[in-house]
């Protein structure tokens, strides 16, 4: 009896171990499909190719930036937060972030409406949602390159 039930325990155990890495892999940020974008002096930027919907007919871009910092970008991040009058402690650990980014490729705007940023660890410190606020795209802007380069990898008409 206590062999099955031992058994038991294991296949629940493995069940439960299989639905946590399932939904903690599936998420848009710990997948390993991430497409390097550029870099700059404050952090690279990738977008995730697992989760980019494209709607051909409406002619939006959906897709999840992130932006690992560098050193300077984490002083900088720190720099913008004190100017702001905030308190840095809660984010001396800044590692990356995840961007929401929502392109029209026809019109060449774009809009952020969701931004998590994340500690070394992974844990949240920052979200903020908003609603979908279309402004153009200006040349050789950061926008530029991440909408560039999906019309490149994906063959989209302009």
């Amino acid at each position: 009896m206590s062999i099955l039930r031992g058994l038991i325990l294991k296949i629940g155990l493995l069940i439960s171990l299989s639905c946590v890495l399932t939904f903690t892999l599936s998420s848009p940020g710990y997948c390993d499909d991430w497409v390097y974008i550029f870099n700059s002096q404050d952090y690279t930027d990738y977008y995730n190719k697992r989760t980019i919907n494209i709607n051909k007919d409406t002619h939006i871009i959906k897709v999840w930036i992130k932006r690992k910092y560098t050193d300077k970008g984490k002083i900088e991040f720190l720099n913008l937060i004190k100017q702001k009058g905030g308190s840095i402690d809660k984010y001396i650990s800044i590692d990356h972030s995840l961007l929401l980014h929502y392109i029209n490729y026809k019109e060449r705007e774009f809009s952020i409406n969701n931004s998590t940023w994340y500690s070394t660890t992974g844990y949240p410190l920052l979200e903020t949602k908003l609603p979908l606020n279309w402004k153009n795209i200006n040349p050789d802007s950061v926008v530029d390159a991440i909408y560039l380069k999906i019309i490149k990898d994906y063959n989209l008409k302009r």
